[in-house]
Parts: C-alpha cells; structure tokens; sequence
C-alpha cells in the first residue's frame, strides 16, 4: 500500500502540474530534462507532491520559471557579462 502512494501522489501533481494545452506552463520534457519527475521538482521547493495546495504553488512556480525564460529567450547567460 505505501507503495503505490508515491505513485498516486506523482499522479495527482502531473495531473495538475502538466497540460500539454497550456503554453504557460513548464512542459513534461522541460520538467523531465530540468528535474527528473515531476515528484521532485515539487519537492525540490519544499513542498508535496499531495498537498493540493502545494500543488497549487508548484503550479505558479512552473508559470513563473516559464515566465522568465520566455523573458530572457535562454539567453540569461549574457547578464553576467
């Protein structure tokens, strides 16, 4: 049973944290290729992947990465300069 608990809560944020529909959002690919799973680019901010609420977070969190990436256009290395 404890098992299938990490997969339901997997499930439950890629239902909410993926929408291949949603252009404002991080993809599954960029999620995949940036941080493994979905399960651990919730928890890399601390937060659950079963909490519907940090789910919530996860979410604006996503937009937001999106957000300045689509600013920046993948060139944010030149700031640095």
């Amino acid at each position: 049973h404890h098992q299938s608990n990490g997969i339901m809560s997997g499930a439950l944020a890629a239902s909410i944290l993926l929408d291949k529909d949603d252009p404002t959002r991080l993809s599954y690919k960029e999620i995949k290729d940036g941080w493994g799973s979905v399960t651990i680019f919730v928890q890399s901010f601390g937060l659950k992947p079963y909490d519907l609420d940090d789910l919530d977070e996860a979410l604006a969190i996503s937009r937001g990465t999106k957000e300045s990436e689509k600013q920046t256009d993948g060139k944010s290395l030149i700031l640095l300069y």
